[in-house]
């Protein structure tokens, strides 16, 4: 676009052309709630991961067919990799790690990582593992509660 003050150009406006990639299809999330069992204060014994008591779940995409899909989880972290226990009055010095269950690799908060690609309509299937996991030297009781939030990309 250009202005133009009598035959003299006064101004112009160029306008990029962007290329749009039009993906169809997308994913319906089954949102898991995933339960620890309760813990004694005195099964903590140092900063890291309590093994003991660790759950595990699948997170559960119903797609479409022809979608590779990939997935970040975010949540809010005061340990690298570990989700903060936002219960209201809750435990002090914990707080929930997730695994990728099928190599054991801490789930990196807020990285982007391959769930899978569908042929057909189909369900992928990401299996994690919960686990508590002791931020401070001191742990002191009451309830966890931790939010992870999963956001999906279509490739």
């Amino acid at each position: 676009m250009e202005i133009r003050y009598g035959s003299h150009l006064s101004n112009r406006l160029l306008f990029n052309t962007l290329a749009v990639n039009q993906v169809r299809g997308s994913c319906r999330v089954v949102s898991p709630l995933v339960s620890l069992p309760p813990v004694g204060t005195d099964r903590f014994h140092g900063v890291g991961p309590l093994d003991v008591l660790a759950r595990s779940f699948n997170l559960e995409l119903n797609c479409d067919g022809g979608l590779s899909v990939s997935y970040v989880v975010t949540g809010e972290t005061s340990v690298p990799n570990v989700l903060v226990n936002r219960a209201q009055g809750g435990a002090q010095g914990v707080g929930v790690q997730l695994v990728q269950a099928g190599s054991g690799v801490v789930l990196p908060i807020g990285q982007r990582l391959v769930a899978g690609k569908t042929e057909e309509s189909g369900a992928i299937k990401v299996p994690l593992i919960a686990r508590y996991y002791q931020t401070a030297a001191q742990v002191s009781p009451g309830g966890v509660t931790a939010i992870g939030e999963v956001t999906l990309f279509y490739d």
